[in-house]
């Protein structure tokens, strides 16, 4: 049906400035911001008339076609019965039968949301990425577009979906010049609840190397701000899995002096996680050498509890030991005993249990809480719950019985 049409511009039509036509564009010249009226647009571009930015019109009589029913207009782009655009209708999508070039659909979502365009859904990307992996003549400029609305794009809720699959499937110069489009704004993207999905995937694609530039604005902003941020810690943990220790020696060392803060901060808890998980032998042995001593109130902390579990499970045997000694030879108000009886502390008991079974440590801890059994508690729900766990409980209802 479109190829029996034309479209024009009204006179009112006006191309943002700040928004550059796609590459494949239907026969708008790339750098125009402004469309004369009345000018013919290659008849392959329908993405317009779904703007409601131009109107379809009888090539061979220069009239307004009439549309077959209301629905139709509304599809249309909201254009009158009398072929004047009706301001109060919203956009429509044209019909999914009606194939559109990628670059087509980009600019179609442009023109409609401006920077913070959506460039949603597999289709796109699909298309996308066969153009890009053609020798179509389009191809540079196409990489051309990408890299130059990177950010935008990044920024904005459905395209960034399909940033981050191109950033998986291109490799390479393609890779590089998208990627090259996001490092100067690392901020920006950190800081966005869209963006830092598209940073995070960028550190897990790209090569180690490539990866200094994101850690030293890292660096300039601040470790310890980025990782009580609740995006950034997200982006840190990206980089301690994926980078080396020679660009990053300088950023963990900065996030170990603060281990204990971070530890006990709702966001900063994972980063230090991801140290004890990822981190090398000798940074994780920093990692406990400062949160080592106050292990007993780190415990019963709500946040830091998951840390001290973390730091039971992922470290050497010998360090597993120092640490339980440490619970097992805190003085109140800190003693195993209450710990194992509080709401956070009683999962840090149950690890114990958990690594150490009936060894000496094991016997020590259940020796501990039999006899914190026989104290009064304000609130039993946890200490009996470790209890169980130890066996003590069920040996005691079963006499009972």
């Amino acid at each position: 049906m479109y190829a029996e049409a034309a479209y024009a511009i009204p006179a009112a039509c006006v191309y943002p400035a700040a928004v550059q036509a796609c590459p494949v564009h239907g026969g708008i010249p790339m750098n125009s911001s402004w469309a004369e009226p009345g000018q013919v647009i290659a008849a392959d571009f329908p993405s317009l008339l779904q703007q409601g930015s131009c109107r379809r019109i009888n090539a061979a009589e220069g009239r307004p076609a009439k549309y077959g029913s209301e629905a139709r207009q509304r599809q249309c782009g909201g254009w009158g019965r009398h072929g004047t655009r009706d301001h109060h209708a919203a956009p429509r999508r044209t019909p999914a039968a009606v194939k559109r070039s990628s670059l087509q659909e980009a600019q179609e979502a442009w023109m409609q949301l401006g920077q913070q365009g959506r460039v949603d859904g597999p289709e796109w990307c699909d298309s996308f990425i066969a153009l890009i992996d053609s020798e179509k003549p389009g191809k540079q400029r196409a990489l051309a577009w990408l890299s130059e609305h990177a950010l935008p794009l990044a920024l904005a809720p459905g395209s960034c979906r399909a940033v981050q699959r191109l950033l998986e499937h291109f490799g390479g110069q393609e890779r590089d010049l998208l990627v090259s489009g996001l490092l100067p704004h690392v901020i920006e993207l950190y800081e966005s609840p869209n963006g830092n999905h598209v940073l995070t995937k960028a550190i897990e694609v790209i090569p180690r190397p490539a990866l200094e530039p994101i850690i030293r604005a890292i660096e300039r902003t601040g470790g310890l701000l980025v990782a009580r941020h609740r995006y950034g810690c997200r982006v840190l943990e990206r980089l301690i899995e994926n980078g080396d220790e020679v660009h990053m020696g300088s950023l963990i060392n900065e996030l170990i002096s603060h281990s204990e803060e971070l530890a006990r901060h709702p966001f900063g808890n994972f980063v230090i996680q991801h140290l004890l998980e990822h981190g090398t032998a000798a940074r994780r042995g920093a990692v406990l050498q400062r949160l080592g001593p106050v292990c007993p109130y780190l415990a019963t902390h709500r946040t830091a509890t998951h840390v001290v579990q973390h730091a039971l499970n992922h470290s050497h045997h010998v360090q597993q030991q120092d640490l339980a000694d440490t619970l097992l030879q805190a003085p109140a108000p800190y003693a195993f005993a209450q710990v194992a009886a509080s709401r956070y502390g009683s999962y840090v008991a149950e690890e114990l249990h958990s690594l150490f079974g009936a060894g000496r440590i094991g016997k020590e801890a259940e020796a501990r809480i039999q006899e914190s059994l026989l104290q009064e508690h304000e609130d039993r729900t946890a200490l009996e719950r470790v209890a169980r766990t130890y066996g003590l409980l069920a040996e005691e209802a079963g006499e009972e019985q």
